[in-house]
């Protein structure tokens, strides 16, 4: 769902910009180079990742195009895919975080982050619960990954406190709210609102909007360096990796070391400590 949904606004936004550029033109009118400009004004100037996802929705709706037999546009040679460089830096502290969950956060924002935290699942598939979905006793819930598959996303104590005290009496609809009514909100399946109609699920995009301007002044948190660093930890402690892919989702061992599960600097900086205590 958040695939189609994503594709539909990649090219919703692309179409937009092209007819300001050219009211009324047919899709066999536009050339690959006008595709490729537009891609360039919308998503050159962001990350790799954000370029490519983006290029490959372009790509795909032209080879889509061209299967229908409406017109052979393809994009310019020169426009391609980025190499994305790998941070290995990405992961932080513990204690780094702890200002995310702090008392005078607002608490759907803290309880959000906490669980993203705890569970080192993907945000979009915490973004997607529904409250029925949640198992407080339990401390689990109920997810879809990308591709369908469906796993349980474990918390600990303290998310499933700060979980049960957001749910309050809900029982059904989004577990995550939010009161702005999203830009594609007629896009939206009926499963994005809540029961009372007034409220809709909160979206990946402003969810990362207000991480990222809420931790600016701070350690600068994505989403995503929430389920990096708790990886890294769990790593740290001796969690071996049968029980990483569990809690991650991975299915491959060598993407989660390459990636995740690598110690922090200042977990190397205290075992240099421990041995030099140790002695020669």
């Amino acid at each position: 769902m958040t695939t189609r949904r994503d594709y539909g606004l990649t090219l919703r936004r692309c179409i937009e910009r092209l007819d300001q550029q050219g009211s009324g033109r047919l899709a066999a009118d536009v050339t690959g180079e006008d595709w490729q400009d537009v891609l360039i004004e919308l998503w050159g100037h962001l990350s790799a990742a954000t370029w490519n996802r983006n290029l490959a929705a372009v790509a795909t709706f032209l080879e889509w195009l061209g299967d229908a037999e409406v017109c052979t546009v393809r994009l310019p040679a020169l426009c391609k895919a980025r190499k994305i460089h790998i941070d290995e830096t990405k992961a932080e502290e513990r204690e780094d975080l702890e200002f995310l969950w702090a008392p005078t956060v607002d608490l759907r924002e803290r309880a959000l982050w906490r669980v993203l935290y705890e569970s080192s699942s993907r945000a979009e598939a915490v973004l997607s619960l529904d409250v029925e979905n949640v198992d407080l006793r339990r401390r689990r819930a109920k997810a879809v990954l990308k591709g369908g598959n469906t796993l349980w996303v474990h918390f600990e104590e303290r998310g499933g406190e700060l979980l049960r005290e957001y749910i309050g009496d809900r029982t059904s609809g989004p577990l995550w709210l939010t009161n702005r009514r999203p830009r594609n909100w007629r896009d939206r399946p009926a499963s994005d609102r809540s029961p009372d109609g007034r409220h809709y699920r909160l979206s990946y995009n402003r969810a990362a909007r207000i991480i990222k301007t809420f931790s600016a002044k701070a350690v600068a948190v994505t989403l995503h360096i929430l389920r990096h660093s708790r990886l890294t930890h769990l790593a740290e402690d001796g969690v071996d990796t049968p029980m990483l892919q569990a809690i991650s989702g991975h299915t491959n061992p060598a993407t989660l070391h390459r990636r995740y599960s690598k110690p922090t600097s200042r977990a190397v900086q205290k075992l240099f400590a421990q041995r030099s205590a140790a002695g020669p």
